[in-house]
């Protein structure tokens, strides 16, 4: 890995909380949620 990019494997410290490298994976897929109207 290039050396500009170990900064990405640096702890991150976000107030009290602290993640291990700055690697994030947003989640995957849509969402299930549907509005479901039902017509008697």
């Amino acid at each position: 890995m290039k050396e500009e990019y170990n900064v990405l494997l640096t702890p991150w410290k976000i107030r009290d909380l602290e993640i291990k490298n700055r690697i994030v994976m947003a989640p995957m897929g849509g969402t299930s949620i549907h509005r479901q109207e039902y017509h008697a």
